[in-house]
């Protein structure tokens, strides 16, 4: 059960490379993530799982990641966390180690400083951190992807 559900999210991160890879705007430009470590707990990393997340996204797509915005908690990270982020940075290589940008202020600081400083819209900022995309339209476009792929239900 959990490889099938590993494979179905493996699918739905190449269908996004697809779209994206078609666009010559992300291909010249890359694209920018933004993870968020607030409100983890050491049960919700599985490290083998995040070393294959990490070399997927750094060396199997099709265009380049420009920067990680990290949201971390105000007060810090604890100490076990830390040392995950440093882990991951580490695999990432040592040009994306240097593209993650940590973030350790309020969302509305974060939505503020990614529109003044980084020029990301609101409405380009998902609405878990304050900003306007939903995931409406994610989910439809997955959920006919997988009607075509017959991969059943994408989360």
């Amino acid at each position: 059960l959990f490889s099938t559900y590993l494979c179905k999210q493996l699918k739905s991160v190449f269908y996004v490379a697809n779209v994206l890879a078609q666009d010559e705007n992300t291909l010249k430009n890359g694209v920018v993530l933004i993870e968020s470590h607030r409100h983890c707990e050491p049960q919700h990393y599985n490290f083998q799982l995040l070393k294959q997340a990490v070399s997927l996204l750094s060396y199997c797509l099709p265009m380049q990641i420009k920067v990680t915005h990290s949201l971390r908690p105000i007060d810090g990270m604890p100490e076990w966390q830390t040392h995950i982020a440093k882990k991951l940075e580490y695999l990432a290589g040592r040009v994306s180690r240097f593209r993650v940008v940590p973030h350790c202020c309020t969302l509305d600081d974060f939505i503020i400083a990614a529109e003044d400083v980084y020029g990301i819209s609101r409405e380009n900022l998902p609405e878990e951190i304050g900003g306007e995309a939903t995931l409406d339209s994610w989910r439809e476009w997955l959920a006919i992807r997988a009607d075509l792929e017959d991969m059943g239900e994408v989360e």
